[in-house]
């Protein structure tokens, strides 16, 4: 008999918490978090595989990709000689006036064989809107 009582009075109390939390004013909850303020930069300068890719290798640069997190692009590279190319990447979107990890995806072809990619994290701080970066990815 004592188990059974027991067993209900536990039932009816359990839902205590959440009933009292309707009456004072409904659960919390989070509010959205605060907006990073973005704007448009570019990046250009030149790329190179030769450190992620040592000779004998003989890659050379057909890709850039950078992902800011909010945004993303990629291009393929201009203007080979040798083992170095030009790109450059308009109007990525970025977090601007603050710290973020710029992701850079680069895809290097060896002569008659399959491609090759190597990815780095670049640390980027207080970016102002229309800023052009020089950028060279080794």
């Amino acid at each position: 008999m004592f188990t059974r009582t027991f067993r209900r009075f536990r039932a009816l109390t359990a839902g205590i918490p959440l009933v009292t939390a309707a009456l004072v004013g409904g659960v919390l909850t989070a509010g959205p978090a605060s907006a990073v303020d973005t704007g448009e930069v570019t990046y250009k300068g030149t790329v190179t595989c030769d450190k992620a890719f040592p000779a004998p290798n003989k890659s050379v640069p057909q890709r850039v990709a950078l992902d800011s997190d909010e945004d993303d692009a990629a291009v393929k590279v201009t203007g080979v000689e040798g083992r170095r190319a030009r790109y450059e990447i308009t109007k990525l979107e970025v977090p601007l006036d603050s710290n973020f990890n710029l992701a850079v995806t680069v895809t290097c072809k060896p002569p008659r064989t399959q491609a090759q990619v190597f990815t780095k994290s670049l640390p980027q701080a207080d970016l102002t809107e229309n800023q052009t970066i020089r950028l060279n990815i080794k």
